[in-house]
């Protein structure tokens, strides 16, 4: 009834402690969840290139939620490390720095490329000639793309492999209470710099965009934070022999449980909370899709997204854009052209990942430039 890429898979998404996987091996529970932070970053950018006004049904908080997909991809690359990695096998550090590695050059290359198709779909390509505009593109002092969430990520990553060496000789309760309260102290620090309290009110440039603008040092902390829960989450599957069935109303109800008291708390730590909760709000998402057979379609259609979940990162936005340019002419409704878009974005990336799998070059090709 469906094609082979979104038939069910045949294994378990947590597998019980009688038979144990491959550490190095990705559960596909991980891509599932990575899948619905795409679904939310391309309505999220949809909704903001069709230009829906804030009024609208689709910025209510009865539509897709925004802001949750960086924070979410954040935490979702430190919490897939925990997953995989035991205290006797899993991710070599090294592997891990390499992964950084990739995804800081993966961000210089999109960013500039990004830049460039911005400045085209505004028919403005002035700044082309401009040498100090190009000087500022690569070194990410200005008009950075949503190519500069993956720098948090990276960060989160190195982070994270230097702090594996210290796991192996701390338990996994004390470290998982000192990374989070390392995660509230970074928000701590991002208030006071934004403040002004840690440098000049003049300074500007690449720290000023990075430590003011964005939240770099909590977002590279919230993946500590997501390395955390990824380590605890491992250690029960370990322990404890559980269907995935169960799982996410028990994880939801806990989060149901704890969101109220987290609202209460004091900013730095309310931040933090909040952020694990519309994580794991996503990730019983994907189990809970995954438990239920009459939507398994649509559950591996997420996991396809999430598989090749850098290539859609960097590839979705010029289908946007091509999108947005079709539908001008049509002069539809800011709502009908965020659908067309949300299609546009959704099915594009989706029939480019089905060719990936089905295609060895194309699949060579794509790690070549590291997607």
């Amino acid at each position: 009834m469906y094609p082979e890429a979104l038939r069910a898979p045949r294994d378990r998404w947590i597998v019980p402690a009688t038979q144990p996987r491959p550490a190095a091996r990705r559960p596909r529970y991980l891509d599932a969840t990575r899948g619905l932070f795409i679904l939310l970053m391309i309505s999220s950018h949809a909704i903001t290139l069709a230009g829906v006004a804030a009024a609208s049904f689709l910025q209510s908080t009865w539509w897709l939620p925004r802001g949750w997909s960086t924070a979410g991809f954040v935490m979702l690359a430190g919490f897939s490390v925990g997953v995989m990695t035991t205290r006797s096998q899993g991710l070599a550090p090294r592997a891990i720095l390499k992964r950084a590695w990739h995804l800081l050059i993966v961000m210089v290359a999109s960013n500039a490329i990004l830049a460039v198709c911005r400045e085209l779909v505004r028919g403005d390509a002035a700044n082309f000639r401009d040498t100090t505009w190009i000087v500022h593109v690569i070194t990410f002092q200005r008009d950075v793309t949503i190519s500069g969430a993956l720098f948090p990520i990276a960060a989160g990553l190195i982070i994270i492999a230097g702090l594996l060496a210290v796991s192996r000789r701390i338990r996994p309760a004390v470290l998982g209470l000192a990374l989070v309260t390392l995660n509230v102290v970074a928000w701590i620090a991002q208030d006071g710099l934004a403040a002004g309290a840690g440098l000049p009110a003049g300074t500007q440039g690449w720290i000023a965009l990075w430590l003011f603008s964005f939240p770099l040092v909590p977002l590279a902390f919230g993946a500590v934070t997501g390395f955390a829960i990824g380590s605890t989450w491992r250690s029960l599957a370990e322990t404890i022999q559980i269907h995935s069935g169960i799982v996410g109303p028990l994880v939801l109800v806990s989060l149901v449980a704890m969101a109220p008291y987290s609202m209460l708390a004091p900013r730095p730590l309310f931040l933090t909370l909040n952020g694990a909760v519309q994580f794991g709000t996503i990730l019983v998402l994907a189990l809970s899709l995954a438990a239920l057979k009459p939507l398994s379609a649509i559950s591996n259609l997420l996991a396809l997204l999430g598989r090749f979940s850098l290539m859609v990162f960097v590839l979705h936005r010029p289908l946007l854009h091509a999108a947005d340019l079709c539908s001008r002419g049509l002069h539809l409704p800011a709502e009908a052209r965020y659908l067309v878009m949300l299609i546009a974005g959704l099915g594009g990336s989706a029939t480019l990942c089905l060719a990936r799998q089905e295609s060895v070059t194309l699949n060579r090709a794509m790690k070549r430039v590291l997607l």
